[in-house]
Protein backbone atom coordinates (compact mmCIF):
# COMPACT_ATOMS: atom_id res chain seq x y z
CA UNK A 1 0.00 0.00 0.00
CA UNK A 2 1.66 3.48 -1.37
CA UNK A 3 2.22 6.27 1.66
CA UNK A 4 2.33 10.08 1.65
CA UNK A 5 5.98 8.97 1.76
CA UNK A 6 6.49 7.15 -1.27
CA UNK A 7 4.46 9.83 -2.89
CA UNK A 8 6.54 12.17 -2.24
CA UNK A 9 9.79 10.54 -2.82
CA UNK A 10 8.18 9.80 -6.13
CA UNK A 11 7.29 13.48 -6.77
CA UNK A 12 10.60 14.27 -5.73
CA UNK A 13 12.04 11.49 -8.60
CA UNK A 14 10.02 12.93 -11.34
CA UNK A 15 11.25 16.77 -10.55
CA UNK A 16 14.83 15.68 -10.76
CA UNK A 17 13.84 13.65 -13.94
CA UNK A 18 12.26 16.94 -15.50
CA UNK A 19 15.25 18.72 -13.78
CA UNK A 20 18.06 16.76 -15.69
CA UNK A 21 16.32 16.44 -19.14
CA UNK A 22 15.09 19.71 -19.63
CA UNK A 23 16.61 21.68 -22.93
CA UNK A 24 16.54 24.95 -20.62
CA UNK A 25 20.00 25.39 -18.81
CA UNK A 26 18.92 25.36 -14.77
CA UNK A 27 21.32 26.32 -11.58
CA UNK A 28 20.18 25.98 -8.19
CA UNK A 29 21.89 28.62 -6.43
CA UNK A 30 21.61 29.60 -2.44
CA UNK A 31 19.06 32.14 -1.96
CA UNK A 32 21.86 34.48 0.33
CA UNK A 33 25.28 33.75 -1.06
CA UNK A 34 24.18 32.82 -4.79
CA UNK A 35 26.63 29.89 -4.26
CA UNK A 36 25.64 27.25 -7.03
CA UNK A 37 24.06 23.69 -5.31
CA UNK A 38 22.87 21.79 -8.71
CA UNK A 39 23.64 22.25 -12.63
CA UNK A 40 21.54 20.50 -14.78
CA UNK A 41 22.64 18.67 -18.06
CA UNK A 42 22.18 21.75 -20.45
CA UNK A 43 23.56 24.38 -18.01
CA UNK A 44 26.87 21.95 -18.33
CA UNK A 45 26.79 22.29 -21.69
CA UNK A 46 26.50 26.21 -21.87
CA UNK A 47 29.25 26.84 -19.47
CA UNK A 48 31.49 24.07 -20.79
CA UNK A 49 31.89 23.23 -17.08
CA UNK A 50 30.91 19.63 -15.23
CA UNK A 51 28.13 19.57 -12.36
CA UNK A 52 31.01 19.59 -9.83
CA UNK A 53 33.17 22.24 -11.17
CA UNK A 54 29.98 24.84 -11.38
CA UNK A 55 29.01 24.06 -7.52
CA UNK A 56 32.43 25.51 -6.87
CA UNK A 57 31.10 28.86 -7.48
CA UNK A 58 29.10 31.09 -6.54
CA UNK A 59 27.22 32.73 -9.58
CA UNK A 60 28.69 36.11 -9.11
CA UNK A 61 32.63 34.41 -9.48
CA UNK A 62 30.91 33.35 -13.21
CA UNK A 63 28.93 36.68 -13.76
CA UNK A 64 31.11 38.83 -15.96
CA UNK A 65 28.76 41.91 -15.87
CA UNK A 66 26.85 43.01 -13.23
CA UNK A 67 25.78 41.87 -9.16
CA UNK A 68 24.97 37.95 -9.53
CA UNK A 69 24.97 37.77 -5.79
CA UNK A 70 22.08 41.09 -5.06
CA UNK A 71 20.11 39.37 -8.58
CA UNK A 72 19.57 36.48 -6.18
CA UNK A 73 18.96 38.18 -3.28
CA UNK A 74 16.14 40.41 -5.30
CA UNK A 75 14.51 37.54 -6.27
CA UNK A 76 14.36 35.74 -2.82
CA UNK A 77 12.62 39.01 -1.88
CA UNK A 78 10.36 40.07 -4.59
CA UNK A 79 10.08 37.59 -7.39
CA UNK A 80 10.76 36.53 -10.49
CA UNK A 81 13.49 38.74 -11.65
CA UNK A 82 15.13 38.62 -15.46
CA UNK A 83 18.35 40.17 -16.69
CA UNK A 84 21.01 39.84 -19.25
CA UNK A 85 24.40 38.64 -18.54
CA UNK A 86 27.57 37.49 -19.80
CA UNK A 87 29.09 34.58 -18.57
CA UNK A 88 32.16 32.77 -17.93
CA UNK A 89 32.83 29.47 -19.67
CA UNK A 90 35.48 27.44 -20.12
CA UNK A 91 36.43 28.74 -23.56
CA UNK A 92 35.22 32.58 -22.99
CA UNK A 93 32.17 33.97 -22.58
CA UNK A 94 28.54 34.01 -23.26
CA UNK A 95 25.60 35.67 -23.29
CA UNK A 96 22.46 34.90 -21.77
CA UNK A 97 18.87 35.91 -21.21
CA UNK A 98 18.91 34.84 -16.99
CA UNK A 99 15.69 34.50 -15.52
CA UNK A 100 15.56 34.11 -11.43
CA UNK A 101 12.68 32.42 -9.86
CA UNK A 102 12.77 31.79 -5.98
CA UNK A 103 11.98 28.34 -5.12
CA UNK A 104 12.33 27.12 -1.45
CA UNK A 105 15.20 28.81 0.58
CA UNK A 106 17.54 29.13 -2.75
CA UNK A 107 16.58 30.29 -6.42
CA UNK A 108 16.12 28.99 -9.73
CA UNK A 109 18.11 30.10 -12.38
CA UNK A 110 17.00 29.93 -16.29
CA UNK A 111 19.52 30.27 -18.56
CA UNK A 112 19.05 30.67 -22.49
CA UNK A 113 22.00 31.54 -24.67
CA UNK A 114 21.86 34.72 -26.40
CA UNK A 115 25.28 34.38 -28.25
CA UNK A 116 23.83 34.17 -31.63
CA UNK A 117 22.05 36.74 -31.25
CA UNK A 118 24.71 38.84 -30.00
CA UNK A 119 26.79 38.12 -32.58
CA UNK A 120 24.31 39.49 -35.26
CA UNK A 121 23.60 42.47 -33.84
CA UNK A 122 27.62 42.92 -33.82
CA UNK A 123 27.53 41.91 -37.27
CA UNK A 124 24.98 44.64 -37.98
CA UNK A 125 27.11 46.79 -36.35
CA UNK A 126 29.67 46.06 -38.71
CA UNK A 127 28.17 46.07 -41.54
CA UNK A 128 26.51 49.66 -40.70
CA UNK A 129 29.93 50.88 -39.84
CA UNK A 130 31.12 49.48 -43.04
CA UNK A 131 28.48 51.31 -45.14
CA UNK A 132 28.93 54.41 -43.82
CA UNK A 133 33.02 54.34 -44.22
CA UNK A 134 31.85 53.53 -47.86
CA UNK A 135 29.21 56.38 -47.93
CA UNK A 136 32.50 59.24 -46.31
CA UNK A 137 35.18 57.77 -48.77
CA UNK A 138 33.25 57.31 -52.27
CA UNK A 139 34.22 59.79 -54.43
CA UNK A 140 30.86 60.32 -55.80
CA UNK A 141 27.77 61.97 -53.96
CA UNK A 142 24.87 59.58 -52.65
CA UNK A 143 21.52 61.12 -51.29
CA UNK A 144 18.82 58.24 -50.04
CA UNK A 145 15.25 58.89 -50.54
CA UNK A 146 12.59 57.43 -48.47
CA UNK A 147 9.93 56.08 -50.39
CA UNK A 148 7.77 59.22 -50.01
CA UNK A 149 10.81 61.23 -51.92
CA UNK A 150 12.32 63.04 -48.17
CA UNK A 151 15.87 62.85 -48.18
CA UNK A 152 17.25 60.51 -45.35
CA UNK A 153 20.53 61.01 -45.70
CA UNK A 154 23.67 61.98 -47.39
CA UNK A 155 27.42 61.28 -47.80
CA UNK A 156 30.17 64.01 -47.69
CA UNK A 157 30.55 63.96 -51.38
CA UNK A 158 26.91 65.45 -51.79
CA UNK A 159 27.06 67.87 -49.05
CA UNK A 160 30.03 69.34 -51.36
CA UNK A 161 28.18 69.08 -54.51
CA UNK A 162 24.83 70.90 -52.97
CA UNK A 163 26.27 73.08 -50.63
CA UNK A 164 23.96 71.45 -47.99
CA UNK A 165 25.41 69.56 -44.66
CA UNK A 166 23.09 65.83 -44.26
CA UNK A 167 21.18 67.83 -41.03
CA UNK A 168 20.11 70.40 -43.26
CA UNK A 169 19.36 67.96 -46.77
CA UNK A 170 17.55 65.52 -44.36
CA UNK A 171 13.56 65.55 -44.01
CA UNK A 172 13.52 67.65 -47.70
CA UNK A 173 11.51 66.42 -50.19
CA UNK A 174 13.44 65.31 -53.81
CA UNK A 175 11.61 68.61 -55.04
CA UNK A 176 12.46 70.79 -52.47
CA UNK A 177 12.23 74.94 -53.51
CA UNK A 178 15.77 74.98 -51.87
CA UNK A 179 17.33 73.44 -54.80
CA UNK A 180 15.11 74.88 -57.68
CA UNK A 181 15.68 72.11 -59.54
CA UNK A 182 16.11 73.41 -63.51
CA UNK A 183 16.86 71.73 -67.02
CA UNK A 184 19.85 72.70 -68.23
CA UNK A 185 18.60 75.29 -70.33
CA UNK A 186 17.17 77.09 -67.04
CA UNK A 187 13.26 75.83 -67.60
CA UNK A 188 11.86 74.48 -64.08
CA UNK A 189 11.56 71.23 -64.23
CA UNK A 190 7.83 69.80 -62.72
CA UNK A 191 7.76 67.56 -59.61
CA UNK A 192 6.92 64.75 -61.45
CA UNK A 193 9.84 64.74 -63.36
CA UNK A 194 12.72 65.13 -60.84
CA UNK A 195 15.38 62.29 -61.60
CA UNK A 196 13.55 60.63 -58.36
CA UNK A 197 10.40 60.67 -59.44
CA UNK A 198 10.96 59.17 -62.58
CA UNK A 199 12.78 55.98 -60.48
CA UNK A 200 9.80 55.62 -58.47
CA UNK A 201 7.15 55.88 -61.31
CA UNK A 202 9.75 53.55 -63.23
CA UNK A 203 10.93 51.34 -61.33
CA UNK A 204 13.63 51.53 -63.22
CA UNK A 205 17.05 52.80 -62.77
CA UNK A 206 18.80 56.31 -64.50
CA UNK A 207 22.16 56.93 -65.66
CA UNK A 208 23.70 60.41 -66.15
CA UNK A 209 21.02 62.93 -66.38
CA UNK A 210 21.85 66.17 -66.25
CA UNK A 211 20.18 69.07 -64.28
CA UNK A 212 21.16 72.50 -62.95
CA UNK A 213 20.36 73.14 -59.22
CA UNK A 214 21.03 76.23 -57.07
CA UNK A 215 23.47 75.70 -54.03
CA UNK A 216 25.21 78.54 -51.71
CA UNK A 217 27.86 79.22 -54.58
CA UNK A 218 25.69 79.60 -57.51
CA UNK A 219 24.19 77.72 -60.21
CA UNK A 220 25.35 74.20 -60.86
CA UNK A 221 25.09 71.08 -63.81
CA UNK A 222 24.94 68.05 -62.05
CA UNK A 223 25.01 64.26 -63.48
CA UNK A 224 21.87 62.69 -61.59
CA UNK A 225 21.98 58.76 -62.00
CA UNK A 226 19.50 56.55 -59.64
CA UNK A 227 17.84 53.11 -58.03
CA UNK A 228 14.85 52.20 -56.61
CA UNK A 229 15.46 50.22 -53.59
CA UNK A 230 12.65 47.45 -52.31
CA UNK A 231 11.39 46.11 -49.24
CA UNK A 232 11.07 42.27 -48.31
CA UNK A 233 7.48 42.44 -50.20
CA UNK A 234 8.86 44.05 -53.17
CA UNK A 235 7.37 46.97 -52.78
CA UNK A 236 9.04 50.59 -53.38
CA UNK A 237 11.05 51.50 -50.63
CA UNK A 238 13.25 54.57 -51.75
CA UNK A 239 16.00 55.31 -54.29
CA UNK A 240 19.40 56.07 -53.94
CA UNK A 241 20.54 58.86 -56.25
CA UNK A 242 24.01 59.18 -57.04
CA UNK A 243 25.47 62.84 -58.00
CA UNK A 244 28.94 62.57 -60.03
CA UNK A 245 30.60 65.10 -61.85
CA UNK A 246 33.70 63.75 -63.75
CA UNK A 247 33.98 67.85 -64.99
CA UNK A 248 34.49 68.86 -61.97
CA UNK A 249 37.35 66.38 -60.85
CA UNK A 250 39.02 67.09 -64.06
CA UNK A 251 39.42 70.68 -63.36
CA UNK A 252 40.36 70.78 -59.65
CA UNK A 253 43.50 68.83 -60.89
CA UNK A 254 44.79 71.87 -63.10
CA UNK A 255 47.21 73.66 -61.35
CA UNK A 256 46.44 77.44 -60.39
CA UNK A 257 49.43 78.43 -61.70
CA UNK A 258 48.40 77.24 -65.03
CA UNK A 259 45.90 80.27 -67.28
CA UNK A 260 46.23 78.67 -70.37
CA UNK A 261 47.11 75.24 -71.66
CA UNK A 262 46.06 71.90 -73.07
CA UNK A 263 44.55 69.30 -70.39
CA UNK A 264 44.78 65.90 -70.99
CA UNK A 265 42.64 62.92 -69.63
CA UNK A 266 44.29 59.06 -70.15
CA UNK A 267 42.51 56.11 -69.12
CA UNK A 268 45.39 53.44 -68.05
CA UNK A 269 43.10 50.37 -68.40
CA UNK A 270 42.43 48.13 -71.75
CA UNK A 271 38.64 47.48 -70.72
CA UNK A 272 37.95 51.19 -70.43
CA UNK A 273 37.49 54.12 -71.88
CA UNK A 274 37.05 58.19 -71.92
CA UNK A 275 35.02 60.26 -74.20
CA UNK A 276 33.29 63.79 -74.11
CA UNK A 277 29.45 64.07 -75.45
CA UNK A 278 26.84 64.82 -73.53
CA UNK A 279 25.73 63.10 -70.26
CA UNK A 280 22.37 62.89 -71.07
CA UNK A 281 20.67 59.35 -69.75
CA UNK A 282 19.03 59.05 -72.85
CA UNK A 283 21.81 59.50 -74.78
CA UNK A 284 24.42 57.85 -72.30
CA UNK A 285 21.95 54.55 -73.08
CA UNK A 286 21.87 55.27 -76.48
CA UNK A 287 25.79 54.65 -76.34
CA UNK A 288 25.61 51.95 -74.30
CA UNK A 289 22.70 49.96 -76.54
CA UNK A 290 25.17 51.03 -79.90
CA UNK A 291 28.65 49.73 -78.12
CA UNK A 292 26.65 46.28 -77.34
CA UNK A 293 25.43 46.42 -80.82
CA UNK A 294 28.83 46.58 -82.69
CA UNK A 295 30.01 44.64 -80.18
CA UNK A 296 27.87 41.62 -79.22
CA UNK A 297 29.61 39.38 -75.74
CA UNK A 298 30.10 35.89 -76.71
CA UNK A 299 30.66 35.82 -80.03
CA UNK A 300 33.35 33.65 -80.01
CA UNK A 301 36.27 35.71 -79.47
CA UNK A 302 39.47 34.37 -79.28
CA UNK A 303 40.53 35.82 -75.73
CA UNK A 304 37.46 34.84 -74.48
CA UNK A 305 39.33 31.58 -73.87
CA UNK A 306 41.27 33.14 -71.73
CA UNK A 307 39.60 35.85 -70.06
CA UNK A 308 36.10 36.14 -71.18
CA UNK A 309 35.49 39.84 -71.44
CA UNK A 310 37.02 40.03 -75.24
CA UNK A 311 33.84 42.41 -76.28
CA UNK A 312 34.93 45.26 -73.28
CA UNK A 313 38.24 45.41 -74.71
CA UNK A 314 36.91 45.57 -77.94
CA UNK A 315 34.84 48.18 -76.99
CA UNK A 316 37.18 50.30 -75.15
CA UNK A 317 38.38 50.60 -78.45
CA UNK A 318 35.73 52.38 -80.18
CA UNK A 319 35.70 54.72 -77.04
CA UNK A 320 39.52 55.47 -77.10
CA UNK A 321 42.14 55.53 -74.22
CA UNK A 322 42.16 59.60 -73.84
CA UNK A 323 40.89 63.05 -74.46
CA UNK A 324 42.45 66.29 -74.74
CA UNK A 325 40.58 69.60 -73.91
CA UNK A 326 42.00 73.08 -74.20
CA UNK A 327 42.25 75.34 -70.96
CA UNK A 328 41.25 78.96 -71.18
CA UNK A 329 41.87 81.09 -68.21
CA UNK A 330 42.40 78.29 -65.59
CA UNK A 331 39.40 76.53 -66.86
CA UNK A 332 38.38 73.61 -69.06
CA UNK A 333 37.22 74.91 -72.42
CA UNK A 334 34.27 72.84 -73.12
CA UNK A 335 31.24 73.26 -75.37
CA UNK A 336 27.94 74.11 -73.18
CA UNK A 337 26.75 70.63 -73.53
CA UNK A 338 30.27 68.68 -73.42
CA UNK A 339 31.09 66.46 -70.29
CA UNK A 340 34.24 64.01 -70.19
CA UNK A 341 32.49 60.76 -70.03
CA UNK A 342 34.04 57.29 -68.20
CA UNK A 343 33.01 54.00 -69.96
CA UNK A 344 32.95 50.90 -67.96
CA UNK A 345 33.17 47.62 -70.21
CA UNK A 346 33.72 45.50 -67.11
CA UNK A 347 33.00 46.46 -64.26
CA UNK A 348 32.30 47.11 -61.57
CA UNK A 349 35.89 47.75 -61.04
CA UNK A 350 38.16 50.29 -59.39
CA UNK A 351 39.72 52.67 -61.82
CA UNK A 352 42.24 55.61 -62.47
CA UNK A 353 41.99 58.97 -64.18
CA UNK A 354 45.57 60.33 -65.14
CA UNK A 355 45.40 63.68 -65.95
CA UNK A 356 48.22 65.59 -67.40
CA UNK A 357 48.19 69.56 -67.86
CA UNK A 358 50.70 71.83 -70.04
CA UNK A 359 51.12 74.95 -69.97
CA UNK A 360 51.34 76.59 -73.33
Amino acid sequence: MATDADDQQGDAVGREAVFEASPTAILVAEGETGRIRDANDAAVALFGHSSERLCEHRLSELCVNGDATAAVQAAVASGATGREWQLERADGTRWVDATLKPAGDGVLVFLRDLSARRELELDLRRERGLTERVLDTTPTGIVVHDADGEITTANQRAEEILGLETSELAGRPHHDAVFDIRTTDGDPIDDDDTPFAHVAATGEAITGRRIMVETPDGDRIISVSGAPLWDDAGEFDGAVMSVQDVTDEVERSIPNSITEGLCSVFVPHTTAGVTINEAESNLVADIESIMAALVPAGEGYRHDRIDDNADAHLRSILCGSSVSIPVLDGSLDLGTWQSILVFEGDGPRRRQLRVTVIES
